[in-house]
């Protein structure tokens, strides 16, 4: 990345000692730079608490002298012209309380610290697109929106972390890499207390129903004003609007309403894996911003180094998010970034999954078909590793799917549960993330699919109505139907063929494999993961593959059925050029 990258992502870290601890600022403040490695620039004293702060110049940062309160805002809150959005929000606490959280509109981590209250709070948004992080270590506490400023060095490896990051790529139900720093809930404000955190959930995402019996033209209408509004909001400040493009729905819909409010700059980026193939995402996506009258630059996905991209995931993505396939695109694009000001990038990230054809039987198949699975798919790991450690990963995860299925609302349609499992972990830990470590690194993330008033308008919504987003679809097709003249992709052509990459670099990885230690040995050993390595590049690898077996066809002929979900469950996920990325990505993680 350049030098003169002027972009700064937002950011916030604190430490907190009870006062009890008897602990000397300088003390203090020595502890936070060397754990979290930054410099605190306000120091805070409540009755309970000293607290060292560190912002970012991005992060805004409002105080009131009078009632003894600073508020951080990390990331945006939308709705109203107050030019400075920190004190904006300071002033409304000051006359609510904690009671401005379910108002809140927009993609943010809020910390407040009041010392006449004696109160240190954070609240959190409705999908939890800005984490926040907490720890508790040697008696003093870290709250932070990154694990980079906690001390992960001297902690020890989370198992059921490390199982969940396997099988789903990230971490669920709160759990981070590292065992003692946890996320904070989405939707909820988090108290902290001498004796440590008690949190309050003030929004719960759950199906009312309350719009059955409205006709289906009048939520047309409804609909379409608020996807209108929900961009208009997030184009106030006449930004250079970058949009990541693909022939999908939601995108697509964000381009035709940019267009639509004569947003005076939309630079579109789609990518690719080598020459476009016609029926791709980048074919169709550059051929609809061709329709649209913009330009879409079609950016290759990989640019061949397997070593970068990992050791970029592994630095940027800090053990937080999926593998980011197309990481060159997004260090290609820095310096442009840099520039680029005002400059927001706008994603279509829905608050549901399409899952077209699919009977849902149970709790499993909703979890599955929201990208959720347990260690079951990795059972001929457990010949592989030491003795106990399978089942620790295998028995931890259960014990989290379990409490993922006690979150889920009493629901009868299980189409209705995947929706409440897609927005409750896989968009607010495995999307949402993976936007903010590594789009957001570069520039502003804008989600306007993620409007408070669309998850409540998708809540009160009758369940076919969002199944396979039927009326979201119905919608926006009558809305722009030059942009969806075209039929969908049937691939994405971003791909990257890593089991390749790894058969003609495997020395390199070897290499990198050798030059350093990790806390994950104990649990994974090198020597497994060098074996993976060695059967990948032979017949071995389709043992660890099994759903290559069925072919494509049968899988299309099969789906909509019970036989279909059956098959799902006999052939796993996760392939072994997957876990391959995933291991060696955790283990600089947790160097």
């Amino acid at each position: 990345m350049s030098k003169n990258n002027r972009y700064i992502p937002s950011y916030f870290s604190a430490i907190f000692s009870p006062k009890a601890n008897a602990q000397p600022e300088e003390v203090l403040r020595e502890e936070f730079i060397r754990e979290a490695g930054i410099t605190p620039g306000i120091t805070i004293q409540c009755p309970d608490f000293i607290g060292l702060l560190a912002v970012s110049p991005t992060t805004k940062v409002a105080t009131n002298q009078q009632h003894q309160i600073t508020l951080v805002l990390h990331g945006e809150v939308f709705g109203f012209s107050a030019k400075n959005p920190a004190q904006y929000l300071l002033d409304r606490y000051i006359e609510s309380g904690e009671d401005i959280a379910p108002d809140l509109n927009g993609s943010f981590a809020i910390l407040i610290i009041d010392q006449q209250k004696d109160t240190v709070l954070a609240i959190t948004d409705r999908v939890n697109s800005k984490n926040v992080l907490f720890s508790r270590y040697q008696d003093n506490f870290y709250i932070s929106t990154s694990p980079d400023y906690h001390p992960t060095a001297k902690m020890s490896p989370d198992p059921v972390g490390v199982a969940c990051y396997l099988a789903n790529g990230t971490t669920h139900n709160n759990r981070t890499l590292f065992d003692g720093v946890r996320i904070l809930e989405r939707a909820s404000i988090s108290y902290l207390t001498p004796s440590g955190l008690k949190e309050k959930v003030y929004w719960k995402y759950e199906f009312t129903y309350s719009l059955a019996g409205i006709d289906e033209k009048s939520l047309r209408r409804q609909l379409t004003d608020l996807l209108f509004d929900s961009v208009k909001i997030r184009v106030h400040d006449d930004p250079i609007a970058y949009l990541s493009l693909s022939a999908g729905f939601d995108a697509t819909t964000i381009l035709g309403i940019l267009k639509k409010l004569n947003s005076p700059d939309i630079r579109t980026i789609t990518y690719a894996f080598g020459n476009p193939a016609p029926n791709s995402d980048a074919y169709i996506a550059a051929k609809t911003a061709e329709i649209c009258g913009v330009n879409c630059r079609i950016m290759n996905s990989h640019r061949g180094d397997i070593l970068y991209s990992i050791k970029k995931n592994a630095e940027l993505g800090a053990g937080m998010t999926n593998f980011c396939d197309e990481i060159d695109v997004w260090t290609e694009l820095a310096d442009e970034l840099a520039t680029a000001s005002p400059a927001a990038f706008f994603t279509g990230d829905a608050c549901y999954a399409l899952a077209s054809g699919v009977q849902l039987q149970c709790h499993k198949d909703a979890l599955r078909h929201a990208g959720i699975i347990d260690f079951g798919d990795l059972a001929w790991m457990k010949s592989l590793l030491p003795d106990g450690v399978f089942d620790v990963f295998h028995d931890g995860l259960k014990q989290d799917i379990a409490q993922l299925i006690a979150r889920c609302p009493d629901i009868k349609d299980f189409h209705d549960s995947k929706d409440f499992f897609y927005l409750d972990q896989r968009l607010s830990n495995t999307v949402q993330p993976w936007r903010n470590y590594f789009q957001g690194r570069f520039i502003t993330v804008r989600n306007a699919l993620l409007d408070s008033r669309l998850l409540n308008f998708m809540q009160a919504l009758p369940g076919h109505f969002r199944r396979d987003k039927i009326l979201f679809r119905k919608t926006v097709t009558n809305l722009f139907p030059e942009l969806f003249s075209m039929n969908r992709a049937s691939t994405t052509g971003s791909i990257t063929s890593w089991r390749s990459e790894f058969i003609t670099q495997h020395k390199q990885v070897e290499e990198l494999i050798a030059s350093h230690t990790s806390r994950l040995d104990d649990l994974i050993p090198p020597q497994v993961i060098l074996k993976l390595l060695r059967d990948i590049r032979s017949w071995k690898h389709s043992r660890y593959s099994p759903r290559i077996l069925p072919s494509r066809f049968a899988f299309r002929f099969l789906q909509g059925t019970n036989l279909y979900n059956k098959i799902l469950d006999r052939f796993p996920i996760v392939d072994l050029k997957t876990l391959l990325r995933r291991l060696l990505v955790m283990r600089l993680v947790l160097r």
